[in-house]
């Protein structure tokens, strides 16, 4: 997708340490002391402790993340703000570039905690909700807010939706034969009743009675 010209991010309400496992192993097959950031080559942005639904309509602090250590630092317009101790032996830091066109991430991997959807907007050079096409497995937290809110294209993961699929292709036949059943119940419980009816009708001899 990035090939192509698409610029991907990962939105997350794990901090940075769960966060780093979990796509180690789903996206890399890595565990244990073989994880590593490589797995950052497949997004431009990742922001972890989104804290959403909050993430899409309020703003909050957004901080840079040391994928080595783990530690976070201020920032200024997605930048790393320099300590005070530091101001008078450093240049001034600079605002984070946009990414440049294609998608490709600058050479530092960008990850973030925090912080909001404008801030996500302007490191991904997003000027409307509508650019965006989100993916979440949270119907509120994800998908309702994020359409509602901020106008983001969503589309919703069921993981479940596959189960339930795979056994409804397995017990095809069962179903119609449970169908015909039912169908054949509902024809004999007709005709119990309308054998019911006539007996009622009849008199104590067997005659219908009169009226």
């Amino acid at each position: 997708m990035r090939a192509g010209g698409r610029r991907l991010f990962l939105a997350t309400n794990s901090l940075w340490d769960y966060t780093n496992v979990a796509m180690n192993y789903v996206l890399d097959d890595k565990v244990g002391a073989y994880k590593s950031t490589d797995w950052l080559r497949f997004f431009d942005v990742v922001v972890v402790g989104c804290g959403k639904p909050g993430f899409f309509n309020s703003s909050g602090q957004l901080f840079h993340v040391d994928v080595k250590s783990g530690l976070l630092s201020n920032t200024d317009n997605g930048a790393p703000i320099i300590p005070v101790d530091e101001a008078d032996r450093s240049e001034p830091a600079q605002p984070q570039p946009e990414l440049p066109p294609g998608g490709m991430s600058p050479s530092q991997p960008r990850v973030f905690q925090g912080g909001c959807y404008r801030d996500l907007h302007r490191m991904l050079g997003v000027t409307s909700g509508e650019q965006v096409l989100y993916a979440g497995d949270h119907i509120y937290g994800d998908i309702v807010k994020a359409k509602k809110a901020i106008g983001w294209r969503t589309m919703l993961v069921v993981p479940e939706l596959a189960v339930e699929l795979k056994l409804q292709g397995e017990t095809q036949m069962i179903q119609e034969e449970l169908r015909v059943l039912r169908q054949q119940r509902g024809q004999l419980e007709d005709q119990i009743q309308r054998f019911e009816w006539a007996l009622q009708q009849q008199g104590p001899n067997g005659d219908q009675d009169s009226q």
